[in-house]
């Protein structure tokens, strides 16, 4: 009488593909992930260099760039550093808003804006805006 022993289970070969196939697939998840990391850090930045840039431009409605000619200022963790230039000549007119009827002149100033986040690239954006004289 012949007695055979059937083991079952997986022979050494077997597991070692197992284990290289599970450690190619952890590292294939690890790139995606830490990509997506970097892709919410880059997008965590625009987003709040968008805020600052919001705020700077209603900042900026509140003055008059034929009377203040830049400036420098902080907000946050974000510097910048502003210009205006005259693009159009003066023009007599009346600030009706305003119910003034002294004439007032006219001109159209850009606006620019440097901004920057510690040792960040600069980040540059214009607008354009009236500024006026008695």
């Amino acid at each position: 009488m012949v007695v055979t022993s059937r083991q079952s289970g997986f022979t050494l070969v077997e597991v070692l593909i197992a284990a290289s196939i599970a450690i190619a697939a952890m590292g294939l998840l690890l790139n995606f992930f830490a990509a997506s990391l970097n892709q919410m850090a880059h997008l965590e930045h625009q987003s709040q260099q968008l805020i600052v840039e919001k705020a700077l431009v209603v900042e900026f409605g509140e003055i008059n760039p034929a009377a203040t000619t830049g400036g420098t200022g902080k907000m946050g963790e974000w510097t910048y550093q502003w210009r205006t230039d005259r693009i159009t000549p003066f023009t007599q007119g009346t600030d009706f808003l305003d119910g003034e009827i002294p004439p007032r002149h006219f001109a159209l100033f850009l606006i620019t804006v440097e901004l920057k986040q510690g040792e960040q690239k600069t980040r540059q954006f214009e607008l354009k805006q009236l500024g006026w004289r008695a």
